[in-house]
């Protein structure tokens, strides 16, 4: 009795998870709606950020929604989203911050004068940030596996399905093998410069050439018949069908009315 009295007056502690900590091996269903309706909606999402005009940044900012919806259904902290979304923003920020040199022209937006070039800048990084969180917030609702098995429903050839299964399992092996090689170097007292970088590519590419072939040969021996993720074969439940029709609808909406304008404009008339 004691013991049962212990167990019900402990409170449950609900944690977010972060991304670095999502069990995306795990088979049971951990997610809310269907992984093959997180694929379909998340890759029309990336086609409706992309078909906005370079210039038109603020009609991006009601897509928004769609990344934070995704993390409150995942229980996924922002924050995690956001350091994942840095950790590979330098690129893109080396080629868009040329757009403010090539391009000098001005236009006006909300009654300001605003030069196109960081205009163009602004909506370089704001849709890399939508699309790359959106991604990642979609593998860390449904997991990895089930993404793969819904990708391969929809009809990925097995071949890219397969790659991306092996490729997110092994990337880490290969970053600890490639962190290990550079660390025995620097040990040895060497310096790594362009010159003798084959020394470590070298020995790197056939240690992984070895560790592929032994997989290889661990699958064959398991029965591997050319494909590694399960079709995923559900229904798409009433609520899947919600989430997508719901979706939809908000994404033609936003790409055919410019909704921070008009808000613009009626908090306007109501001032004046």
């Amino acid at each position: 009795m004691r013991e049962d009295s212990q167990t019900q007056e402990t409170p449950r502690k609900v944690k977010l998870k972060g991304l670095q900590k999502t069990r995306i091996y795990t088979e049971g269903p951990g997610y809310i709606f269907s992984p093959a309706a997180l694929v379909v909606i998340t890759l029309i999402y990336v086609v409706f950020v992309a078909s906005f005009d370079k210039y038109q940044v603020l009609r991006l900012v009601p897509l928004a929604a769609y990344p934070v919806f995704l993390a409150a259904s995942a229980d996924v902290r922002l924050g995690a989203v956001l350091r994942k979304i840095a950790a590979a923003s330098p690129v893109v920020l080396l080629i868009a911050v040329w757009n403010p040199l090539f391009d000098a022209s001005r236009c006006e937006i909300l009654g300001l004068s605003v030069s196109c070039g960081w205009l163009s800048f602004a909506s370089v990084v704001f849709k890399f940030a939508l699309t790359v969180s959106a991604t990642l917030l979609m593998i860390a609702a449904a997991g990895f596996d089930k993404v793969c098995g819904a990708l391969r429903a929809l009809g990925l050839p097995d071949v890219l399905v397969t790659q991306l299964f092996l490729l997110n399992r092994y990337i880490r092996l290969l970053i600890d093998e490639t962190h290990n090689a550079v660390r025995a170097r620097l040990f040895r007292g060497g310096r790594i410069t362009v010159a003798n970088a084959g020394y470590i590519c070298g020995p790197l590419l056939m240690r992984s050439i070895d560790r592929s072939r032994r997989i290889r040969f661990a699958l064959a021996c398991r029965g591997y018949n050319g494909s590694l993720c399960p079709k995923n074969k559900e229904m798409l439940s009433f609520c899947d069908k919600l989430f997508v029709i719901f979706w939809m609808v908000f994404f033609i909406a936003v790409r055919f009315q410019d909704f921070i304008c008009a808000s613009w404009r009626a908090i306007l008339r109501c001032l004046g």
